[in-house]
């Protein structure tokens, strides 16, 4: 929410080719913007009709800078900011290369519940380009958790849910690899399909058949018809 005062000083620093007041005007006619009351010093107040507005709004600020500098910007807001969330979301699928972003969120330590490892799974998901080790690395850390999540339940099943999701074939390719390539080693090739089973994509089904009738291990075999 914002009044005319903050609206002014933000319009000054634009190129100036559409007067402030009149900017304003036409917003609120189109509808993106709204009224929304009055401040605590009684001046009119307007907000975004949809946060969402504002969140690729800005992502698209940010997109128009350079790597380093949209990056810098970025960084003090990757903690516990959830209006933050969506936009990185967008920054990600806007800029040409989000894997600078990937890189910072991935050196970010104590993620003892997993907040920065779904983070970058939701990126890498909706990237427009992020490098493959970098995806993979990502999916490889999201099935691990998957597997301690089975001793310890150290995070909550549906964050790791909505870690695979986000990350969508980049999730699944690295998994499937290991499914079928034999020399993965047997236990590693159970516990990927286990996670298949526990998570439910559909996708993998095939695989998880080809699984079934694997000539090489019983643990496989048995892993797949468990999961299927």
């Amino acid at each position: 929410r914002f009044n005319l005062s903050a609206w002014t000083k933000a319009a000054a620093r634009a190129d100036g080719s559409v007067p402030g007041a009149r900017l304003l005007e036409d917003l609120v006619a189109l509808g993106v913007l709204v009224p929304a009351g009055f401040d605590e010093l009684g001046d009119r107040c307007w907000s975004f009709a949809h946060r969402t507005l504002l969140e690729y709004l800005a992502a698209r600020n940010l997109a128009e800078l350079s790597a380093d500098e949209w990056l810098e910007q970025v960084r003090g807001h990757f903690w516990f900011q959830p209006e933050w969330t969506e936009v990185l979301t967008f920054l990600a699928a806007i800029v040409p290369d989000a894997t600078p972003l990937i890189i910072a969120l991935d050196r970010e330590e104590d993620d003892i519940f997993g907040s920065m490892l779904e983070l970058r799974a939701q990126l890498v998901g909706v990237a427009r380009r992020v490098s493959t080790a970098r995806a993979r690395r990502v999916a490889m850390q999201v099935f691990a958790l998957t597997l301690e999540h089975h001793r310890t339940e150290i995070l909550p099943a549906r964050r790791l849910e909505r870690c695979v999701r986000a990350l969508g074939y980049s999730f699944l390719g690295p998994l499937l690899e290991i499914v079928v390539k034999t020399h993965s080693g047997d236990l590693q090739r159970r516990d990927a399909v286990l996670a298949f089973g526990d998570l439910e994509p559909t996708q993998a089904v095939p695989a998880l058949g080809d699984a079934l009738a694997d000539d090489v291990s019983d643990f496989v075999r048995g892993a797949a018809a468990e999961a299927l």
